[in-house]
């Protein structure tokens, strides 16, 4: 009860200064009541420190620092396993998925001076990189005289699972490839993922790994913490009741699905 409060307390927090590493945390600690959140907290601020102390001005500083030197990576053999989308494992196992790697190349990009965002892109989540202004000739000289725009399609995009760099034509490749050619290409999908964005979609993962095992409870507990983030969704509040009547169904017993 007291770890739902706590996350229940941080996502009440406005979109934009949600803490999207300590929700992460408090949610691995609701589906494992020993976890410690501090010292997973610690390793990650311990990364973070190291990342201010170093030079990291691009995307490939970036890429080479989380990957190179603290070797995260993607977990392709095991992908569905619980244990990818949960950050503390992800911090201990340095393995992962596209999302909660994510959170990893997040907060060291902003314990430096890059601008970066998470891109909540249909089937894989990748991280973009904003150039500085002045970083061409052209632009800089756009930046000196005041003219400067903001151009989201030069921004550098990163993969965080595959650890490279990706170019637009190549998200929409791998779109092609994850549903058949059934989803249309749309530039809006490169947009910033807002922190609750985030959230929701980290937790939505487990859920659907969950529910494929037949895991109601586990599926319930995902549920019932997506509805702490948005509790007005009227989808998750549908699946939740959907759910509720299933474990009616099975006597109550909600450790297996059918």
């Amino acid at each position: 009860m007291q770890n739902r409060k706590a996350f229940l307390t941080a996502v009440q927090q406005p979109a934009a200064s949600l803490d999207t590493v300590q929700c992460a945390l408090l949610f691995s600690q609701a589906l494992n009541p020993g976890l410690d959140v501090q010292k997973h907290t610690d390793i990650l601020n311990s990364i973070a420190k190291d990342a201010e102390n170093s030079c990291i001005d691009s995307a490939e500083a970036l890429l080479s620092f989380v990957h190179g030197k603290h070797h995260f990576r993607g977990n392709p053999d095991e992908y569905y396993q619980i244990e990818n989308s949960l950050l503390d494992s992800v911090l201990e196992k340095r393995q992962g998925i596209p999302i909660s790697l994510a959170l990893i190349y997040l907060t060291v990009g902003n314990s430096t001076n890059l601008s970066v965002y998470g891109i909540s892109f249909p089937g894989h989540f990748l991280i973009g990189v904003r150039l500085p202004p002045e970083s061409t000739p052209e632009a800089k000289t756009l930046h000196e005289a005041g003219t400067a725009q903001a151009d989201p399609s030069s921004d550098k995009l990163i993969d965080p699972f595959t650890a490279r760099i990706v170019s637009r034509s190549q998200c929409f490749k791998l779109l092609d490839q994850l549903y058949q050619g059934q989803v249309r290409h749309d530039e809006n999908y490169f947009a910033p993922a807002g922190n609750d964005t985030i959230l929701l979609r980290l937790i939505e993962n487990v859920k659907a790994i969950y529910l494929k095992q037949g895991s109601a409870d586990k599926a319930l507990t995902c549920l019932d913490y997506q509805l702490l983030v948005s509790p007005q969704d009227a989808n998750l509040l549908h699946q939740q009741q959907q759910l509720l009547e299933h474990i009616q169904k099975q006597g109550g017993d909600s450790s297996v699905m059918h």
